[in-house]
């Protein structure tokens, strides 16, 4: 209630806007904080954190392109020393070692001679 109360008086404040979505996702309200989390990227594309628990969201779901999209975003944004790296580069790892047919059906998309992405950034 706190933080709505700031938020109605400062929407541009994004740090506010992103832990709302965290607790918006631990209550499993996950289609409110997705919306919280596009709202920052929409007011500040280069917040990176919002890229990252929007991967994940989508990683959770199985929208593995969207996944793909916002976790590699997130790469770029943050480089080598951002907070999720680590994270986000399991997440790529797993999706990467999924079976052929789950990749391929997950996102219409044949993956062929693909490392492991643990191997690729080393």
């Amino acid at each position: 209630v706190l933080l709505d109360t700031v938020l109605a008086a400062n929407p541009e404040y994004l740090p506010g806007r992103f832990s709302k979505s965290i607790i918006l996702r631990k209550l499993k309200k996950n289609e409110e904080a997705r919306r919280e989390l596009q709202e920052i990227i929409l007011r500040n594309p280069y917040y990176n954190s919002a890229h990252f628990s929007l991967g994940e969201m989508y990683f959770q779901e199985g929208n593995l392109v969207s996944a793909i999209l916002a976790l590699q975003t997130y790469l770029i944004l943050a480089g080598d020393d951002g907070r999720y790296v680590k994270s986000t580069i399991n997440y790529l790892d797993e999706i990467v070692k999924l079976p052929e047919d789950v990749r391929k059906k997950a996102t219409g998309f044949r993956f062929t001679g693909i490392q492991p992405f643990n191997e690729i950034q080393q």
